[in-house]
């Protein structure tokens, strides 16, 4: 089996960063079956499991295309809170929505990921459970500032786009 020091995303999938063994302070295992169909991330501390990072089984984040989300349906409960359903119409995700973004969450309240709006630069980045960037997406905006027509995803984002380094209105 093999650890990492760390991990980065790249077009929806994680790329092991610094081989290193299961005793180091902390390292992730990145686990897959042997088709790739499923992924999951794993986080150890000392040797001990410490938390599961991602399992592609709640969000596969190499689906956030928008070809695939086309066929997703986002229903709204209330002012703070949407439900999506995937093309068969199954209800997957809760979106919880807060100043600054949305945390989304399985169906058994488990964090999967976050996006943040970064209002200045017009973008929106998606976060994994452990706060490292997934997904970039760049718009186009109207005078008043509301994102409207899409016009970059970046798929393999670097750490440039880290949560700290998006500006708080």
């Amino acid at each position: 089996m093999k650890y990492y020091r760390n991990y980065r995303w790249k077009e929806g999938k994680p790329v092991g960063i610094g081989k290193t063994s299961r005793e180091a302070p902390r390292c992730f295992r990145i686990v897959s079956d042997p088709y790739h169909k499923w992924l999951s991330i794993e986080m150890y501390r000392e040797g001990q499991f410490a938390a599961l990072i991602y399992d592609s089984h709640l969000l596969d984040f190499r689906k956030l295309k928008p070809a695939v989300q086309l066929a997703w349906r986002k229903e709204a409960i209330d002012d703070r809170e949407s439900w999506i359903y995937n093309e068969d119409d199954r209800l997957i995700l809760r979106e919880k929505y807060s100043e600054s973004g949305c945390a989304v969450y399985s169906l058994h309240g488990i964090l999967i990921c976050r996006y943040e709006f970064d209002e200045h630069k017009a973008r929106v980045v998606l976060f994994d459970s452990h706060s490292l960037p997934v997904l970039v997406q760049q718009y186009r905006t109207f005078d008043r500032g509301e994102f409207i027509d899409l016009i970059d995803e970046n798929r393999s984002p670097s750490e440039e786009y880290s949560s700290a380094h998006i500006p708080r209105g």
